[in-house]
Formats: C-alpha cells, sequence, structure tokens
C-alpha cells in the first residue's frame, strides 16, 4: 500500500508539474490533479506553455501560470462530468472509469490557442521590428510578380504576396527579413510593432512571426481579410458564415463576442484624434464603436450606427484619407464617410464606372480607376475640396497599380516584381467634376449609338445571309423538278441548337453558367514582365480584381500574347469558372477552387470587333450564353469585375 501511495505521489507530481501545476502547499492532491495526471496534457500544449514563459517576465509568468492552473482544473472537472476518483485509485482506473479522451483532446485545444492569443500578446507588447526610415526606399524587390503588398503602421515593416512566396521585408534594408513558399492564398496585415503577421491556411487564420515564421497562435473559421490589429491589445475579427464578431484580447488571451457588429466586419478604421474610438464597416451598417479597457478584460460599447445596404469595403478599392479624416470607398461609385459624423456623401461619376481607388500622401486627393463601357480603363486624381477631376499620365509612370504607404506618407506603384516609391503623381489638365460627368455621358450614348450600329449591322447581314439561302434553295429545288421525272416537295431545312463539342449543353461548365454573369476581359498584349514561353515569347502581366457578387461569375480571359493573369477575389467573390483563350497560351495565378479550362485560341480587345464576335461565339460554345460585360484595351494592366 505504502509503495502504490508512493508510487501515485509521484506520478502526480511529474504530470502535475508537466501541465503546469503548483505544489506549493506540499502534497494536497486534489480530484483534478488525479484525472489530468491520468489524461496528461498534450505535447501541443507544453509547447506552447514553454514558449509563452519564455517570454514572459516574473510578474507575467505568476499570473499566466495561475490562468493556466483555473484551466487545467476547469479542463478535469468538465471532462469527468461529476466524477471524483477516490485517494487510491489509479491512473488505469480512472481512464477505465471515463472512457473516451476526445472532451480532454478538446479542452487541451481550446488551452492551446489560449497560450498562443497570450504568446502573441506578449510578442504586441515589444518595439517594433525595423525602424521606419527617414528616408523612403526607391524601390523594394520581391521574387515574383507582386500580387498584394501590406504595411505596418508603427514599423518599417511590408508583407509582400507574390506568386510564389510570402516575404517580410525590411524598409531600410530593402531585404528580406522571412521568405516561405506560398501554401493557400491569402495574406492579412502585419501587426503595428511589424512582429506578427496574418494568413489564410484552409479555413484557418494563423497568426505568425515575421522574424521566423512559427505559427503562434490559430483562429478556426476567419480569414485573414477579416482580421483586424486594433492597437497593440487588441483585434477584431468575423467568423467566416455565421459573420458572428469576437474582440480579442492578447493581454487576457481571451476572445468576447461583439454582439453590436450583427453583420459581421469588413473594414475597421480608427477615428482621427480620439483615443480607442474605431468605426467598423460591414455590408449592413456603418457603426462607430469605442474600446473600453477594463483590468480584466476590454469591452466594446456602441457610439453610432448608420445603415448601408449592398456595399464591399474592399481592402483593394476602400481607404482611409492620408489624415484619416474619411474613408472612402471606390467601386462601382466614388462614396466619402466621415470618420467622425458617420455622414456618407456619393460623388456624382456617372455613367463613369469606378473600378478601384487608392488614397495619396495628400488628404484632399484621392486616385480612382475606371472606365465608360466600350472604352479602355483610365485613372483619375480627384480633389475633394475642389470637386476637380484630373487624368493621371500612366506612361509617365509606368504602372497603373498605385499603392500608398501610411508609416513613411508615400505614394508607390507596383511594376511586376518591384514596389516604387514615387514623387509627385503625373496629371493633365484639371476638369471640372460636371464637365467630367458631362463628358463621360457623351462617350457613353456614342458607345451605345456605335453598338446599336453594330447590332443593326449584324443584323442586316444576318437577314440578307438568309434572303441568299433562301434564294439558293429555291433555285435548287427548281432545278431538281427540272431533271426529276416525278417532282417531290422539297423537305423543310431542320434547324437544331448546339452548343458544340467543346462543351456541351449539359457539361459541367455550361451547368455552371447556366445561374453565372459571364464576364470577359481581353487585352493584346500584358504589362511588362520579365519571363517566356519555351517558343521565346515574352509573358506579359495582368491583374484581375473579382469583386462581391450576387451571381456566380464565369471569366472569360483573352489574349494574343502569352499573359500570366493574376486573379485577386475579393470578399464576397464567386469565382465560379475561368475560360482562357489565346493565340499564344497564358497562365492564370490566384483562381482558387474555381475550374480553369483552357477554350481556344480565340482573342479580342475591342467590343464589337470580328475578334470579339468569334471570342464571343467560343464562350457561347464552353457556356450556352453570350458575353455579358467586356472589357478590353491593347495593353493589360488592371481590371475589375463583378458587381
Amino acid at each position: 500500500m505504502y509503495k502504490t501511495m508512493v508510487s501515485w505521489a509521484g506520478f502526480i507530481v511529474i504530470a502535475g508539474l508537466l501541465a503546469g501545476c503548483d505544489f506549493s502547499s506540499a502534497f494536497l492532491f486534489t480530484p483534478e490533479d488525479k484525472i489530468n495526471a491520468a489524461f496528461p496534457v498534450s505535447e501541443t500544449v507544453r509547447i506552447g506553455k514553454a514558449a509563452v514563459l519564455d517570454q514572459a517576465s516574473d510578474e507575467q509568468r505568476k499570473e499566466i501560470t495561475a490562468q493556466l492552473n483555473t484551466r487545467l482544473k476547469m479542463r478535469a472537472l468538465g471532462c469527468a462530468k461529476g466524477y471524483s476518483p477516490s485517494w487510491f485509485a489509479s491512473p488505469e482506473e480512472i481512464r477505465k472509469k471515463l472512457g473516451s479522451q476526445s472532451c480532454f483532446t478538446e479542452a487541451d485545444n481550446e488551452i492551446a490557442r489560449w497560450l498562443g492569443l497570450c504568446r502573441a500578446g506578449l510578442t504586441l507588447t515589444k518595439p517594433a521590428l525595423r525602424p521606419i526610415p527617414k528616408n523612403a526606399p526607391a524601390f523594394i524587390v520581391a521574387d515574383g510578380y507582386i500580387l498584394n503588398a501590406r504595411f505596418a503602421t508603427n514599423a518599417g515593416i511590408a508583407l509582400v504576396e507574390t506568386a510564389q512566396s510570402i516575404e517580410v521585408v525590411d524598409f531600410e534594408t530593402t531585404n528580406p527579413i522571412f521568405t516561405e513558399t506560398k501554401g493557400s492564398p491569402g495574406i492579412g496585415s502585419p501587426s503595428p510593432n511589424g512582429r506578427l503577421f496574418t494568413t489564410n491556411e484552409g479555413d484557418r487564420l494563423k497568426i505568425k512571426d515575421a522574424e521566423s515564421g512559427a505559427v503562434v497562435a490559430e483562429i478556426p473559421s476567419v480569414r485573414a481579410n477579416q482580421f483586424y490589429w486594433l492597437d497593440e491589445r487588441t483585434a477584431l475579427y468575423s467568423t467566416m458564415g455565421s459573420n458572428k464578431s469576437f474582440l480579442v484580447d492578447f493581454l487576457s488571451g481571451k476572445e468576447i463576442p461583439v454582439p453590436v457588429l450583427g453583420g459581421g466586419v469588413q473594414r475597421v478604421v480608427r477615428v482621427p484624434g480620439i483615443e480607442n474610438q474605431y468605426v467598423v464597416f460591414s455590408g449592413r451598417a456603418v457603426t462607430k464603436i469605442e474600446l473600453v479597457r477594463g483590468k480584466a478584460e476590454s469591452e466594446v460599447r456602441l457610439l453610432a450606427e448608420k445603415p448601408v445596404s449592398g456595399i464591399a469595403w474592399s481592402i483593394y478599392s476602400s481607404d482611409a484619407t492620408a489624415d484619416g479624416s474619411r474613408y472612402f470607398i471606390a467601386s462601382r461609385q466614388l462614396m466619402l464617410v466621415s470618420l467622425k459624423s458617420l455622414e456618407i456623401e456619393n460623388i456624382p461619376l456617372e455613367p463613369f464606372y469606378v473600378q478601384s481607388g487608392c488614397a495619396t500622401p495628400d488628404p484632399d486627393n484621392i486616385i480612382f480607376t475606371g472606365l465608360v463601357q466600350g472604352d479602355p480603363s483610365k485613372d483619375y486624381l480627384y480633389s475633394i475640396s475642389n470637386r476637380t477631376v484630373m487624368p493621371i499620365d500612366r506612361a509617365r509612370l509606368g504602372s497603373q497599380r498605385y499603392l500608398y504607404i501610411p508609416s513613411i506618407r508615400k505614394q508607390a506603384v507596383i511594376t511586376d516584381n518591384k514596389i516604387v516609391v514615387v514623387g509627385e503623381i503625373p496629371t493633365l489638365e484639371t476638369i471640372a467634376l460636371s464637365k467630367f460627368t458631362s463628358d463621360a455621358l457623351q462617350v457613353a450614348n456614342l458607345r451605345k449609338l456605335e453598338a446599336s450600329d453594330r447590332q443593326q449591322a449584324q443584323q442586316d447581314a444576318a437577314a440578307d445571309a438568309l434572303t441568299l439561302y433562301k434564294e439558293r434553295i429555291l433555285a435548287e429545288h427548281a432545278q431538281i423538278r427540272a431533271t426529276a421525272p416525278a417532282p417531290a416537295a422539297p423537305a423543310p431545312p431542320k434547324y437544331s441548337r448546339q452548343i458544340g463539342a467543346a462543351g456541351g449543353a449539359n457539361s459541367p461548365i455550361a451547368n455552371l453558367a447556366r445561374d453565372a454573369q459571364v464576364e470577359a476581359v481581353g487585352v493584346y498584349q500584358g504589362g511588362a514582365g520579365a519571363s517566356r514561353t519555351t517558343g521565346g515569347r515574352k509573358t506579359g502581366n495582368v491583374e484581375v480584381r473579382i469583386r462581391r457578387s450576387a451571381k456566380p461569375l464565369v471569366l472569360v480571359l483573352s489574349s494574343y500574347e502569352p499573359v500570366q493573369w493574376a486573379l485577386i477575389p475579393e470578399p464576397g467573390a464567386r469565382l465560379a469558372a475561368v475560360l482562357v483563350s489565346g493565340y499564344y497560351p497564358s497562365q492564370v495565378v490566384g483562381a482558387g477552387s474555381a475550374r480553369v479550362i483552357m477554350a481556344g485560341t480565340a482573342y479580342a480587345y475591342k467590343l464589337g470587333s470580328p475578334e470579339y464576335n468569334m471570342l464571343n461565339q467560343e464562350t457561347i460554345k464552353w457556356t450556352g450564353k453570350s458575353i455579358g460585360v467586356f472589357q478590353g484595351r491593347y495593353e493589360g494592366g488592371t481590371f475589375s469585375v463583378g458587381e
């Protein structure tokens, strides 16, 4: 008996020490100690505990250890379901009594998640990973075509996503601090101090260390573009599907429900000049909140709310102005939101269709890109106070992919694999807003007239072809009647609607397209690129941003020269399939789970051209539907599709 008691005591002490229990009060073994000794915590918990305590101060270690012991006690009580082992019960007896370990596994997962958030909290309290440089770098060079770039607010750090990798880059030296091969697509933003960043991996958000790439914490059912750093202590996120919102208090490691944000979170922006106040944008409201900090944990207080509908506050087409006083959305239209009053102003640009936008170092100016249907897209600088529009000289910039870097208050552009910091934005003549919209209306009416003329010409040509066909048939019948021994009534011509061999009426692509909208983007060649095909032809680059849409989208991409099409889905995008057509073979990156089909050799970059008609016929063969919206230009750049 004595040996059994000693053995039990030794076993519990060792297991308890591994689990983090405090045995300073001698051998007062509780039932919870025995249960946890019989079901030791997972390796993940042990590693997580060691990593947290390694970073913590003496005072922090005491607090974290106390909280961990409480969680371990709750682990035992929750999984025991009322069972309390006797003093002499062996570990084997306890395991036999409780049976399955699934409850303990789930509890360990929650403890490991909590430890990860605590570890992230300790990392967030550290100073900036790199200081913000006094002089901005001229270039940041990546290892491939740049898809996205994000910047830390309080550190000289850039997070760069290419088709091949994810890089954490030091502004001052422009050298990578950390590089990893890209897995599933999707990056978030660096933490304010640049020491952490977020990525998507399946349906999980992973918070990673910016120096080593080690996974610090994980949150299931969250995408990187649904997670927003608020400050050095807190973050806000929404879950996939349910759109429930949570505040992460890294100081306590707790995730606190935020019921005042019922519509989920699409963007979060700090209110300028007011501590702890933020404006949250969702699909149904613009909401102002206040972060109330308590000793135990933080909470969210609702201050004001303004209902909206049908708006996607995308990270690719919306941003705050340089002074933080306004937030703008540049998608279909240009809208401004006052971050103090929540008043929304619509800038009248119709029938000009806005595709994307970007902030500038001047808080009065906003860059927006768009087009009048039937024309190539163009870039403009809009003055909020003067209500004027200035065309941007793309040729002098060499790119139309704009970035604003808040930490250094500089404008930049992306050219292939480089981020280039620019000084002034080259513009042409200043146009009053009223004249801009008037000119756009004239162009739109002219394009409608041209389209009507083309349609009429096509109808006339079809009618002429039908007349010639009838005349030929009648002539053939007349000849048959004249030569045949007995006249016979001619059989009426048989007509049948065929989708074509490429797809087929019941093919998967036609089935996908049945309830989808079909949009096409066409170029003769892409923007400047470095790679070449095996045949020696230079491969250009074209970026297509896919906005959210009510219907699934079938995207048709066509070019004469080989192109690397970079697809960038925004939140709510519903890409069903991609058809790639061109005289020379092209590649597509960023399609995700959407099916990609090499559809043929037709290409077009002008609406209504013979090439466009061939591309449309090819689309009909595959999908059973005509092209609904077409955008084209000679040389590619950036396009936006979807609603």
